[in-house]
């Protein structure tokens, strides 16, 4: 049976309560969760509205309720006038959700908050307006009205947290440009919206450009940076016929591409699915406590009868005055109590207090249920490049030849490495600031994909090989055909690293690193911060 993509509860299949989006169907149990899954923004404005109406009334109830004597004339005509927006305004999308759950039959939450509720209100109505019918009977306003805001907080500090996520994943998307170049039949280029792209079309992906779409290259040879998808900083170099994903940079060639998978298809899309759908989940806790209010809500009834029942029988046998009176509250008081007032709140201030304190230290929590599985975890599993290490290379060893002076060397690559994107151009660059050198003009630059990059700086023909080793990457500066210097760069290792992998042992949880660099370069990281189970020089992509 399918699930209803905002509260998690089963929908029948049958439901007429759908939305299509990109040709996938979704189903839901009432027309509230519907309005939250298509506009999450405006049914977070809602629920903020109905929490500004209700948590002020609700306060106010209270201290009426306890505060001002029950003798006071007009006291219960005041706490009934009070009680209504919240019961009627406030509440109200819990009595959609019931009537739908009603209707499927089936019993969550909404039913039991709403059957609780109504029933202390329209007991409490019924005292306030005819009074004395039901002698020294208290009203119940203030069960009804903080059982609504109690549960309403619940739903909207889960509705920010579901927002939050939804968010970093519209970062994702957004990393795709809204145009894309395409080839036409006769060889001209036009830029078209991105959406407007279909399988089959050959694009034209300029030097630092984001990859629009999935495909494979059908001319050129170019440096792609795959961070977005591996983690991995270091470039990848991609040539005819090789694949290449949305999402990720065209670092320094000329590329023609065949588009094969475009739209929810493409890569950036299904990561992007994935994350939405993990958003969408909810934790054990919550789907725990919808399962049990589909049992528990026809117990609550049943026990609410049968004590109702037995107090009249009873009262009435022994003669006591007002047996229908002891019946009606043990009614009320059963279905009162019964309102899971701790597990609608309890849930979702646990869930948000644990992803407010993981995205302040950096870690994004894929759905709620990750936070379950948490406390049973026996491994933690790094990836090693931007986690374990820094993000960016940087030069751990520089040196020059005799002919040339360090400050020559650096000088000449910098100026012409500024050219480029690729990230041991930036570790140079950086170094060449840093050290406050002497920037000099370059001509006739030219990109050497998978090799480095060539030109020409003070009539002197320049060239910057880049080559990767076990322990990093090293950079070669030729100087017309002549070596003139040799920069080393390596990925440092982050501060707290070795000290994170520490406390993981003493806690008894398994350390493992996995990265899609080499296994040289990955012992090196592993020895000195103390994980011996490594996996590595493999392809490490989000959906593998």
């Amino acid at each position: 049976m399918p699930t209803d993509p905002v509260c998690g509860m089963y929908v029948p299949d049958d439901s007429s309560i759908y939305s299509v989006q990109d040709g996938q169907k979704y189903l839901f149990c009432s027309k509230e969760c519907q309005y939250k899954y298509e506009s999450p923004e405006k049914a977070a404005l809602t629920l903020r509205r109905r929490l500004i109406v209700s948590w002020p009334l609700a306060v106010s109830i209270i201290l009426i309720t306890y505060l001002v004597p029950s003798s006071f004339t007009d006291r219960n005509y005041i706490l009934l006038l009070l009680t209504l927006p919240v019961q009627f305004y406030s509440g109200n999308g819990f009595y959609d959700g019931a009537y739908h759950s009603i209707l499927g039959r089936t019993a969550n939450m909404d039913l039991l908050v709403s059957m609780g509720t109504l029933t202390a209100f329209f007991f409490s109505a019924y005292i306030t307006l005819l009074p004395g019918t039901i002698p020294s009977s208290d009203v119940y306003y203030d069960a009804s009205a903080f059982i609504i805001t109690l549960i309403l907080t619940g739903n909207f500090i889960e509705n920010k947290t579901k927002i939050r996520a939804n968010k970093a994943a519209g970062k994702l998307i957004g990393i795709i440009p809204g145009n894309t170049t395409i080839i036409n039949e006769n060889g001209e280029t036009s830029e078209v919206p991105t959406g407007q792209v279909k399988p089959g079309n050959l694009i034209l992906v300029k030097p630092g450009e984001i990859i629009p779409v999935d495909g494979e290259i059908f001319q050129g040879r170019s440096d792609i940076d795959e961070s977005m998808l591996t983690g991995e900083q270091e470039p990848v170099t991609r040539e005819a016929p090789d694949p290449v994903s949305s999402g990720t940079k065209n670092l320094n060639g000329l590329l023609k591409i065949k588009v094969t998978r475009t739209g929810r298809d493409s890569t950036v899309n299904q990561i992007y699915e994935l994350i939405q759908r993990a958003a969408s989940g909810r934790a054990k806790v919550q789907r725990v406590a919808d399962a049990f209010s589909s049992v528990f809500v026809p117990i609550v009834i049943v026990t609410a009868i049968s004590a109702s029942l037995f107090w009249y029988f009873y009262l009435s046998s022994i003669g006591y005055g007002f047996p229908l009176v002891i019946a009606v509250l043990a009614f009320v008081s059963v279905v009162v109590i019964a309102c899971p007032c701790a597990i609608g709140l309890a849930g979702p201030i646990t869930l948000l207090l644990s992803s407010d304190i993981s995205y302040e230290n950096g870690i994004i929590i894929k759905n709620s249920s990750a936070l379950d599985r948490l406390s049973r975890a026996n491994r933690a599993i790094f990836d090693k490049t931007g986690t374990l290490t820094e993000p960016e290379p940087a030069i751990s060893q520089f040196t020059a030849s005799p002919a040339y002076s360090q400050e020559q060397v650096l000088s000449i690559a910098a100026s012409l490495e500024s050219s480029s994107n690729h990230p041991v151009a930036k570790a140079i660059v950086k170094m060449a600031k840093e050290k406050g050198v002497e920037m000099l003009e370059v001509s006739d630059v030219e990109e050497m994909p998978g090799k480095g990059i060539r030109g020409r700086v003070q009539g002197k023909n320049i060239e910057i090989i880049r080559k990767k080793k076990e322990n990093g990457s090293t950079v070669a500066v030729m100087i017309d055909n002549d070596e003139a210097g040799i920069f080393e760069l390596s990925y440092r290792i982050r501060e707290n690293a070795a000290n994170a992998v520490k406390q993981l042992k003493a806690m008894g949880i398994g350390v493992s690193m996995i990265t899609g660099d080499s296994y040289g370069e990955a012992r090196r990281v592993g020895s000195e911060i103390g994980i011996e189970d490594i996996h590595a020089e493999g392809d490490a992509f989000p959906e593998g």
